[in-house]
């Protein structure tokens, strides 16, 4: 995987805490930006089902990534 050859060769100990943190921000954003979407769609549109999975698909993954940061004791 690149992420754990990137920090083996440039020793960031911090990455794996990092990474689960930017994880859940780009899943937020995301569902964020399908809502955006689904404002502008007609409701009984195909799309507007569509548009509404997704984000909640996003949801769900912001949700379960958050799971894994790492917690400081």
């Amino acid at each position: 995987m690149f992420l754990k050859r990137y920090s083996s060769a440039a020793h960031d100990r911090d990455l794996d805490k990092i990474v689960p943190a930017y994880e859940v921000m780009h899943a937020l954003r995301s569902g964020l930006e399908q809502c955006e979407w689904r404002v502008g769609t007609p409701e009984g549109s195909p799309e507007f089902s569509d548009i509404t999975r997704k984000a909640q698909d996003y949801f769900n993954l912001a949700v379960q990534r958050a799971r894994q940061v790492p917690r400081e004791p």
